[in-house]
């Protein structure tokens, strides 16, 4: 038996981010991309889900109210 991880993506709008580092958590990474996409400072990340032999994160902007 062979044991074989998963390639981590990342998808944020339209965008299919690879993995920086795999030893980070996905907080971590998207600490990491909010440098280059500023929207991703408060964004939550669901997932992952299992496709295609790759576990998909999805990172999601926050919605919400100013005041």
């Amino acid at each position: 038996m062979e044991v074989k991880a998963l390639a981590r993506k990342f998808m944020f709008n339209s965008l299919k981010l690879d993995d920086p580092n795999p030893a980070w958590s996905p907080d971590q990474v998207r600490e990491f991309f909010a440098t280059t996409y500023p929207d991703l400072t408060n964004a939550e990340i669901e997932g992952p889900e299992i496709k295609d032999g790759e576990a998909i994160f999805a990172i999601r902007r926050q919605v919400g109210t100013k005041g």
